[in-house]
């Protein structure tokens, strides 16, 4: 069934991406601690949140990114009785991540790897800011770069009756429903890649994830 788009303007959720190389990573996942942030805010602003990737081995490569909820303010909707409200901020429970690896120059069309999911707080709510920190990050391989995929949902499970993610994002999953990946920042738009044996991160340029909830449905 074609999708009714009732929403003017849409609703945005920027999500940036800081490369880094550090040689004492953390190893927890979602472990709190002192926020690691992109930009001067509140303490309480944000929680940090570590999502190991190293699936058991230790490297010096971090990525760490910042979810910015502060792009949903001024989010309107128009009266539509035949159809389902467009998703506002106050809907956004949980946002799924994955860090996926793909050929150079050609965003993933599927999540590949273990995903991360944050229960979003009245402090991000308040502040609009989550941290996050990919730790353990393992080289790519020849001719691979790395991507960020996102998603978000009104509730848990991460599931697709549950995503409320725009309908026209690049990426469909059959059990979690949609995503939108990294397309801005890096080299190539929306990628980071790691060196062997160094480790050295391709640049430090912010990735952006362009996430936009669901306008409406018919």
């Amino acid at each position: 069934m074609t999708p009714v788009f009732i929403l003017r303007p849409a609703a945005t959720v920027l999500i940036t991406l800081l490369a880094t190389a550090c040689s004492n990573p953390q190893t927890s996942v979602y472990a709190p601690s002192q926020a690691i942030v992109l930009q001067p805010v509140e303490r309480t602003a944000a929680k940090a949140v570590f999502a190991d990737v190293g699936h058991g081995i230790r490297t010096s490569a971090q990525l760490k990114f910042q979810i910015n909820l502060g792009q949903l303010t001024g989010f309107k909707t128009q009266a539509d009785p035949s159809g389902t409200a467009a998703k506002t901020i106050a809907d956004l429970n949980t946002i799924k991540f994955y860090l996926v690896a793909s050929d150079i120059g050609t965003p993933p069309t599927a999540l590949s790897g273990t995903g991360f999911s944050y229960d979003l707080t009245t402090a991000n709510r308040t502040h609009g800011l989550v941290d996050i920190t990919f730790t353990n990050v393992v080289a790519n391989t020849p001719g691979q770069s790395y991507y960020v995929v996102a998603a978000g949902f009104d509730a848990t499970p991460t599931t697709a009756a549950n995503n409320i993610t725009n309908l026209n994002a690049p990426i469909t999953d059959a059990t979690e429903g949609k995503y939108y990946v990294s397309t801005s920042g890096g080299s190539p738009a929306g990628a980071v890649s790691v060196s062997p044996v160094t480790y050295a991160i391709s640049g430090t340029a912010a990735l952006g994830v362009p996430l936009k909830l669901l306008d409406a449905t018919p």
